[in-house]
């Protein structure tokens, strides 16, 4: 895997091997259902059912297996500690964006992953704070939305080109 997020659902006991290859190690279904992301220096895991097992690639007797209702995730050297999976993990599954208390520019990031071009968050804006539950699919009613229960304003430069600013005034 080079980038993005999958979704995958293996059978228990199939004989044939199947495993998620990125640049921080593999990870192996052991029969689940389960989320793989990339981010730069980290693959992120969450296990909705069966267990899967991750290795890194620089220490791959460093195995860790994550169990469903958990998430964990992986650098070139080790595995972290399996958490418990949070419920917005795998809501883009099910078409959905979740935010529980999130940071601006985190879901601001999150969402640039379901959107074509840019889309940026201004630093000053940033850390507030703000819960939602948003369907994926019409990005643009998102960013539209924003401005009603916070405040800032979405710039549009071009489709391809938004960040949320703090509103003037």
């Amino acid at each position: 895997m080079r980038a993005g997020e999958i979704f995958v659902a293996t059978a228990h006991g199939d004989p044939r091997p199947f495993s998620v290859r990125t640049p921080q190690g593999s990870v192996r279904p052991l029969g689940t259902r389960f989320s793989v992301r990339l981010d730069p220096d980290r693959t992120m895991v969450g296990v909705e059912e069966g267990a899967v097992e991750l290795r890194p690639l620089r220490q791959p007797d460093l195995a860790l297996r994550v169990a469903a209702g958990e998430s964990a995730y992986l650098t070139q050297w080790a595995p972290s500690r399996a958490e418990p999976l949070p419920a917005q993990a795998l809501a883009w599954t099910r078409g959905q964006l979740i935010a529980d208390d999130e940071r601006l520019g985190d879901f601001i990031a999150n969402l640039s992953r379901f959107r074509p071009g840019i889309l940026r968050c201004d630093p000053a804006v940033a850390d507030l704070r703000f819960s939602g539950v948003f369907p994926i699919a019409d990005t643009d009613h998102i960013l539209a939305l924003l401005p009603n229960s916070l405040p800032v304003a979405i710039r549009q430069v071009t489709r391809y080109w938004v960040t949320v600013v703090p509103r003037a005034g």
